[in-house]
């Protein structure tokens, strides 16, 4: 299978004034990483510490059309971030685990991710995963 090629440039979705995907993980090496390769991409990003600063973020962005989010984190981790998007319909959103367990995944799924990558994962298949969101509807 080919690598994941989404340029927004030739999509029409690109707006420069427009923050696209949110990118969630307490752990600063992993979180930026994921910015880095979405952005890389040539879509905008920004990125929170928890799932209460993703939230805050989605206030102020108002276009959001992806949010990528580590299961564990403190304040409130990927499982409790799914349950409040649910709540206010927002954006649909990855989650991203170290965990093996598949019960984990499974329940992701149940509250409303739109899928789940395994660490470690390849900048091919994240772009791959984010790739539906970012496209042109």
């Amino acid at each position: 299978m080919p690598p994941a090629t989404v340029s927004p440039e030739r999509s029409g979705a690109w707006r420069p004034d427009v923050v696209q995907v949110i990118v969630v993980d307490d752990n600063q090496a992993m979180q930026q990483l994921m910015a880095y390769v979405i952005r890389g991409a040539g879509f905008r990003a920004v990125t929170a510490d928890h799932g209460l600063g993703a939230l805050a973020l989605l206030q102020d962005h108002q276009d959001i059309r992806l949010i990528i989010s580590d299961l564990d984190m403190p304040i409130l981790d990927g499982l409790g971030l799914l349950r409040r998007l649910r709540l206010i319909g927002g954006p649909p959103a990855l989650i991203i685990t170290a965990r093996g367990r598949k019960v984990d995944e499974e329940h992701a799924l149940e509250l409303g991710a739109a899928g789940v990558l395994r660490k470690p994962f390849s900048r091919q298949e994240l772009l791959r995963a984010a790739a539906p969101f970012l496209s042109p509807a």
